[in-house]
């Protein structure tokens, strides 16, 4: 893997409530962008590739997830996650991308389980997310 930090650029847009086709911008879709109840963290250059088919696998089973791809360190990730205070970490290192699973940990119980990428999404489900 790769080193060297990258520059990235960050985006913010603001919607207004103006009607949109076929109505409003809902209130609830808004509120789950800016509140997710996943943060998820990859360590390492093979855990940001494997990442990428878990996001859309969860993101069809309709979980609301952060990510920060732009991040490699641990540090910022760790930051951004207690920042939202999502209440379920999902963790993939080097090992879990080598292994095709991921670790789900509870926040408040800070209790983890290792599980396999494609029983992720049904897991978290039990998580009530």
């Amino acid at each position: 893997g790769s080193k060297k930090d990258l520059p990235a650029v960050g985006v913010s847009i603001a919607l207004p409530k103006k009607p949109v086709k076929g109505g409003m911008v809902k209130q609830s879709v808004i509120a789950k962008i800016l509140d997710p109840q996943v943060c998820f963290m990859q360590l390492g250059f093979e855990a940001k590739l494997k990442s990428l088919r878990l996001i859309e696998a969860l993101r069809e089973a309709r979980i609301p997830v952060l990510q920060s791809p732009a991040k490699d360190k641990m540090a910022g990730q760790v930051g951004m996650a207690e920042k939202t205070q999502a209440p379920v970490v999902v963790i993939m290192g080097k090992k879990e991308a080598m292994e095709d699973s991921v670790i789900i940990r509870d926040s408040a119980t800070r209790s983890q389980d290792t599980v396999l990428v494609k029983d992720a999404a049904a897991r978290l489900k039990k998580y009530r997310v």
